[in-house]
């Protein structure tokens, strides 16, 4: 038995002894091996600190602590090489069981070649923090699994929230964490963080090399936590997630911009665009070829629950 799949059993254990049957104990690393799938390429290393204790996982952590006081992540070996267009170059952030903190930021020029120096003095940004796991295993039994009517995506049981109320829901429930969505809200701008607490990374954000900068439109800081609020509570899949995602910071996008930034067919990238319209999340201008689509952002409050 792996070192992961071990630290994440004792995570699993504070699930109630009902779910933790054999079955649950056996879908654990399928879930494992299901969810590398899942990630992107890697951006840095990360390491922890909590309550001045270093871990190299926080898996471990969340295992040892039950409470903390201020949780500190520490980011090395950054890739420069890769882009960093969407991701904001970070070298630590703290954060205080509250969700208030700061983050150390280092200045980047997404237009230069050279991008970002991890030799730069970082400038340090206060920030309110909330969290959400967007890949996850809550332990199941058999008869939990049989009592399930379909295989709907899963939707934390607890949406956007502090990241102390995210560690007490992962103890409570026994659910072991894969990737964890940090969101840092300051007065101007929202810095968003992919955790992948399995390897200790910092994932790059999908639209990198793929969505040109250029094209960005920065939004309100508001409007991104309610969309961050709305990702955390939908039965969404991954691909439309992403499809929303990219005409969130695009004024005015076409299915072309989905097709090539996302590398789906055109018919795969309008049947995700037509689902998302249905529901009320884009708005469409034109017709197809040359419809273009916007963010209903009223939509987006409604069905968040905010």
């Amino acid at each position: 038995m792996s070192a992961l799949v071990k630290k994440c059993q004792k995570i699993m254990s504070f699930a109630p002894s009902k779910m933790v049957d054999n079955y649950a104990k056996r879908k654990l690393p399928r879930e494992l091996k299901k969810y590398k799938k899942h990630t992107e390429k890697k951006l840095a290393d990360v390491t922890f600190s909590v309550d001045g204790k270093r871990y190299d996982s926080l898996l471990d952590a969340l295992y040892e602590k039950e409470e903390w006081d201020e949780l500190e992540l520490h980011f090395y070996h950054p890739n420069t090489r890769e882009q960093w267009e969407y991701d904001t170059p970070t070298k630590l952030i703290k954060v205080t069981g509250q969700g208030r903190g700061a983050l150390m930021l280092f200045p980047v020029n997404p237009f230069s070649l050279s991008q970002w120096n991890p030799e730069q003095e970082p400038q340090i940004e206060p920030a309110m923090f909330e969290s959400y796991l967007a890949h996850f295993y809550s332990p199941e039994s058999i008869k939990s699994q049989a009592d399930k009517v379909d295989e709907k995506p899963l939707i934390p049981p607890r949406p956007l929230c502090a990241p102390y109320e995210l560690w007490e829901d992962i103890r409570s429930k026994g659910i072991v964490p894969f990737h964890l969505v940090l969101c840092a809200y300051s007065k101007e701008r929202r810095y968003l963080y992919h955790l992948d607490l399995l390897n200790n990374l910092l994932l790059m954000d999908f639209r990198n090399g793929k969505i040109p900068i250029a094209n960005r439109v920065i939004r309100d800081t508001l409007d991104y936590y309610h969309l961050d609020h709305f990702l955390s509570t939908q039965e969404l899949p991954d691909l439309a997630k992403k499809v929303l995602q990219v005409f969130f910071e695009l004024e005015n996008g076409d299915a072309a911009d989905i097709e090539i930034g996302l590398g789906i067919t055109e018919k795969m990238a309008r049947d995700n665009i037509n689902a998302l319209a249905k529901r009320g999340l884009i708005d469409t201008i034109g017709k197809p070829p040359k419809a273009r689509y916007m963010m209903n952002m009223g939509n987006i409050r409604k069905l968040g629950g905010r």
